[in-house]
């Protein structure tokens, strides 16, 4: 009897364990490193890489960045929008805030289509971390990408401003 028993357990538990459904492994917010952002294009300053955060090394011109946000739910419908994203800026320049903003896009042909999740601007400046938070991004076409693009101010009597992380959740 103990033996049949431990069997039909065993037949039960394997039975309620089938039944059970596993959640996609990556159900979360991404964070990238700020490593992660490109320059614009060549006529900007190259980033000082420093422990996976960017800066702006120049004291004449501003940084230019686009941050690509990897999609988590692709599975080519529209209406999978990026539904949250924020990036980490030090911004230690006195004179100029820095700029940043989300972005989904898609072409078609020659044509660039763009919907935002709106601008957002540091306020203030020091060696402190500050999060830009972006509203929802509307992906409208099946070939959307998303990105936070930040403009980065100049270096600052010394005082370099850089980015140290940003996220996103489709």
């Amino acid at each position: 009897m103990k033996t049949s028993t431990k069997v039909l357990s065993a037949v039960i538990s394997i039975g309620l364990l089938s039944m059970v459904q596993i959640a996609p492994a990556s159900a979360g917010k991404q964070i990238y490193p700020a490593s992660q952002c490109v320059k614009w294009n060549k006529g900007v300053p190259t980033p000082v890489l420093n422990s996976s955060r960017i800066f702006n090394p120049s004291k004449k011109k501003d940084l230019r960045v686009d941050c690509p946000i990897l999609h988590e739910n692709f599975n080519r419908k529209t209406g999978n929008n990026l539904d949250d994203a924020d990036i980490g800026i030090i911004d230690q320049n006195n004179h100029r805030n820095a700029r940043c903003w989300a972005a989904s896009r898609y072409q078609i042909g020659k044509k660039l289509f763009t919907s935002s999740g709106g601008t957002r601007f540091t306020t203030g400046f020091g060696p402190h971390e500050q999060n830009l938070d972006f509203d929802k991004t509307t992906r409208r076409h099946s070939q959307n990408w998303y990105y936070i693009g930040c403009i980065i101010p100049r270096t600052d009597h010394g005082r370099r401003s850089g980015i140290t992380y940003y996220s996103g959740k489709d």
